[in-house]
C-alpha cells in the first residue's frame, strides 16, 4: 500500500461515511483473540448499535466467542458495506467489550430487537448475553481504496446527558411508529430519497435517525448533531416541515 493511499487525518465527509457504515451494519465479523493460540477466532455475528454508537451483540453464554470476549475484554471487528463486492467500504475497529448490566441490557435490547424483528425468542433466551463493543481505534477503507485512520472515539456519538436521552428515546420511537408514520415516510422518501414502503424508526440518537423497511436499514444524518434530549422533538418537527417543502417543490 503506497503512502499516498493512507490518510491519517479523517475529513468530515469521511468521518460521516464511517459513522454511517457503523450505524447501518446489521452484521459483522467478530474476532476476539484466543490467548492459548495467539490467533483471533473469526465468526459472523448479528449486530445493532446503541445510542452512543457502541455495537450491540447477543451471544450465547456457552459460545466460544462469549468466553474469549469475557477473558480478553476487547476484540477486533470488521464491518463491510452493502453493494458491489469490489467497491465496498469497510470499517475495521478495535473495541472494548463488556457485558451490559440488567438495566442497561433491558434498554439496549429494545434497540437490538427493533433492528431484528421476529427475534423475540432469541432475545428472551436466558442463555443469551447482550454485549457492548465500544469502538476505540478504527480504520476506514473507503470505496475508492483509500485508507483513513480515525482518531480514538471518532465513531462515538456525544450527548450532554445520556440518562435523559435514554429516558426519552424509546417513548419517542414508539410514538413515531404508532402515530406518525407519515412523518417517517417523509424522512425516508424525501430526505433520504429511499423507495416507498412501510418505513419504521428503529432508533433515535443525537447524530440522526435509524429506520428500516422489510429488513432494509436506512440512516438519516443531521446536518448538526443534537446536544441533548431537549432538542429531539423540535428537530423531528423541523425535519417534517423541511421534507414537506421539498416535496411540494418537487411536484
Amino acid at each position: 500500500m503506497s503512502e499516498d493511499q493512507v490518510n491519517a487525518t479523517l475529513s468530515q465527509p469521511e468521518q460521516r461515511a464511517a459513522k454511517r457504515l457503523l450505524r447501518l451494519s446489521r452484521s459483522l465479523i467478530l474476532a476476539p483473540l484466543d490467548s492459548a493460540s495467539g490467533q483471533p477466532v473469526l465468526k459472523q455475528q448479528v449486530a445493532a448499535t446503541d445510542s452512543d454508537g457502541s455495537l450491540l451483540l447477543l451471544l450465547h453464554a456457552q459460545s466460544e466467542q462469549h468466553g474469549l470476549l469475557a477473558a480478553a475484554g476487547r476484540c477486533n471487528v470488521l464491518l463491510v458495506a452493502a453493494g458491489s463486492a469490489v467497491e465496498r467500504a469497510q470499517l475495521s475497529i478495535e473495541a472494548q467489550a463488556r457485558v451490559l448490566a440488567d438495566d442497561e441490557a433491558a434498554r439496549a435490547s429494545i434497540r437490538w430487537q427493533a433492528c431484528h424483528p421476529g427475534q423475540e425468542a432469541v432475545l428472551a433466551d436466558a442463555n443469551r448475553v447482550l454485549w457492548s463493543l465500544r469502538p476505540m481505534r478504527s480504520t476506514f477503507y473507503d470505496d475508492a481504496g483509500m485508507i483513513h485512520i480515525l482518531e480514538p472515539g471518532a465513531l462515538l456519538t456525544a450527548c450532554a446527558d445520556w440518562t435523559a436521552w435514554h429516558e426519552r428515546e424509546a417513548g419517542a420511537v414508539a410514538h413515531m411508529n404508532e402515530d406518525h408514520l407519515d412523518a417517517t415516510a417523509l424522512y425516508a422518501h424525501v430526505l433520504c430519497e429511499a423507495p416507498h414502503g412501510e418505513w419504521l424508526i428503529t432508533g433515535l440518537d443525537p447524530d440522526g435517525i435509524d429506520m428500516r423497511c422489510e429488513g432494509q436499514p436506512l440512516r438519516y444524518c443531521y446536518e448538526q448533531p443534537l446536544e441533548n434530549a431537549e432538542g429531539l422533538r423540535p428537530r423531528l418537527v423541523a425535519l417534517v416541515k423541511e421534507a414537506r417543502v421539498r416535496s411540494l417543490r418537487a411536484n
